[in-house]
């Protein structure tokens, strides 16, 4: 998973990764939590959203309830958002 990029897995499914090593900080010349601060910032502004979050090892799944709260998450973050190439709209 390339680190400070958010991977739609799915219509409503997103993941990225919460842990960058210390090269990949330097490389990228990110701050260490940039990412996830930014996504813990989105939430806490919009606490009517129904979403399910989950750390499994490095990787944050978020999953919405609604299609339109997944389409506004992928608005806000549409400069980090990777798809492989799938289109699925």
């Amino acid at each position: 998973m390339m680190p400070g990029r958010i991977i739609r897995a799915d219509y409503r499914i997103f993941q990225f990764s919460v842990y960058l090593d210390f090269y990949q900080v330097k490389a990228l010349a990110i701050p260490q939590n940039a990412l996830l601060n930014r996504v813990r910032e989105y939430f806490n502004a919009r606490p009517n959203i129904e979403v399910e979050i989950q750390q499994i090892d490095n990787t944050c799944l978020v999953e919405f309830a609604k299609l339109d709260d997944a389409r506004m998450f992928m608005l806000s973050f549409s400069d980090v958002i990777d798809t492989h190439g799938v289109h699925f709209d």
